[in-house]
């Protein structure tokens, strides 16, 4: 009698040893970039918390600088700091090894040296400003140092829990810390709030900020693990999200979830192409709204910024004015308006202060990050959190302009990080796609191989190891 050969013990032990060691180090790369994800986290949210315990929020013109207390300054500082030598750690244990997807590293990197290229040009170079763009850069090269997986997105919807809850909590016992204030420092005096008559802030320098982190956040809510609690959460988001009263972040959110939902219900033979056109229509309106706008009252005076953003990028098409533009401007009487702190629209906003240079350079990455999105959308949980994500921020980019460089800034941690984040976690799941469908399992017959009935090749060789009876 002939039987197939069993797997010798020392092949049964072989394979587990291999499989925990190969487990242990991703579940090491996935807690040092939840550590990572937790500082950056921190320093977008941690100082503007004790600012705000200690006094109300300030509605500023684009001509004055916000300035934080000692204390919270100090917090800001420390937090730097800290992410500095995490990420100097985890750069240097890893020996610099950058770990595939070297293309998007250098993208990434291109973008902020552009940036930073862009304030030497003003001749605005700080020490503080190095040591942002320093920082930025550890950060980009640890995450292509570390090989994260998916399981990063549940930990993001915690931390955006967090602050669900906290502003909730902050709102509810320290109103006048929370709420975002009128011009003449008074709460209670807004005419455009959805609940009562005040926007909630909450650890952030304006309402409209909250509005733009929640909505952007819901999509890593969803990935909560247990269904009450992701259900509870989401309700409360929801609530921030309108007490806000961010319009932009309302519309964000609310055309992110009916755009997927339909987006899925699409045949699996005709997705790809609609998930693309659908895509690029509203990419193109980022960029016709206000290139077809020529009333200067549109979109509460947007159009003003526009159309006179618009005209000063010429004087510099190729190159842009720089990062520092908008708040230089501020200085003195311009067309713009007092309320342009920036372009209000991504496109806009991007020309003017990187020129066609920052403007390819910003498209490339979108781009890049929707070939990554469109291809999981009809996955399921994590896949789909990626496009979710990405059509939240086109969304937002056609009103407010929410790109950041400086780890310190409010919205550096739910725009500029998750979308560097994405862009590192989806190059790696799309490479670990692309191996599983080129590697056959192991032991499976090669699809070239024809069997014959008596289980031997066309060649007459037999594929089964045998031992005699």
């Amino acid at each position: 009698m002939t039987h197939l050969r069993t797997l010798e013990p020392s092949n049964v032990l072989v394979a587990p040893r291999v499989l925990a060691a190969k487990s242990r180090t991703l579940t090491k790369d996935d807690r040092h970039a939840r550590t990572l994800t937790s500082l950056v986290f921190a320093s977008s949210t941690v100082p503007g918390a004790i600012e705000y315990l200690g006094r109300s929020h300030q509605s500023l013109l684009a001509s004055v600088t916000a300035v934080r207390t000692p204390l919270a300054s100090d917090v800001s500082l420390l937090i730097n700091v800290l992410i500095v030598l995490f990420a100097f750690y985890v750069a240097v244990s890893r020996g610099l090894s950058i770990s595939r997807n070297a293309a998007d590293l250098v993208l990434v990197l291109t973008i902020f040296a552009w940036s930073l290229l862009g304030l030497w040009r003003e001749g605005d170079v700080t020490t503080r400003s190095i040591l942002d763009y320093l920082t930025v850069g550890l950060i980009v090269i640890a995450l292509w140092c570390l090989r994260p997986s998916r399981a990063l997105y549940a930990h993001v919807g915690r931390l955006i829990s967090i602050l669900v809850i906290y502003s909730l909590i902050f709102a509810l016992a320290d109103p006048a810390g929370a709420y975002y204030t009128s011009l003449s420092g008074a709460i209670g005096e807004s005419t455009k709030s959805f609940i009562g008559h005040n926007q909630l802030a909450s650890v952030f320098g304006h309402s409209n900020t909250l509005g733009i982190v929640i909505a952007l956040g819901i999509p890593f809510i969803l990935l909560l693990e247990r269904r009450v609690v992701r259900l509870v959460v989401l309700a409360l988001a929801i609530w921030v999200l309108v007490w806000s009263s961010s319009r932009t972040g309302v519309f964000a959110a609310g055309f992110a979830f009916v755009l997927v939902s339909i987006l899925r219900q699409v045949p699996r033979r005709l997705a790809g192409p609609v998930v693309w056109v659908s895509s690029l229509i509203v990419l193109a309106v980022v960029f016709l709204l206000p290139l077809r706008t020529t009333d200067p009252n549109a979109f509460t005076r947007r159009g003003a910024i526009w159309i006179g953003s618009l005209a000063e990028a010429h004087h510099n098409v190729l190159f842009g004015q720089g990062p520092n533009w908008y708040s230089d401007i501020a200085q003195f009487d311009n067309d713009l308006g007092n309320q342009a702190s920036s372009g209000h629209n991504w496109f806009v906003s991007t020309l003017a202060l990187g020129g066609l240079v920052g403007l390819v350079l910003g498209a490339i990455l979108i781009f890049r990050l929707l070939v990554l999105a469109s291809r999981q959308l009809r996955g399921t949980g994590a896949s789909v959190t990626v496009y979710r994500y990405w059509i939240s921020v086109i969304a937002l980019s056609t009103l407010e302009y929410i790109w950041v460089t400086s780890p310190r800034a409010d919205l550096f941690f739910s725009v500029t990080f998750l979308m560097i984040l994405l862009l590192r976690v989806e190059g790696l799941e799309n490479l670990r796609n692309a191996e599983d469908q080129e590697t056959p399992p192991r032991g499976s017959i090669p699809p070239t191989t024809r069997l014959r009935g008596d289980g031997t090749s066309a060649s007459g060789r037999s594929l089964t190891r045998s031992s005699g009876a």
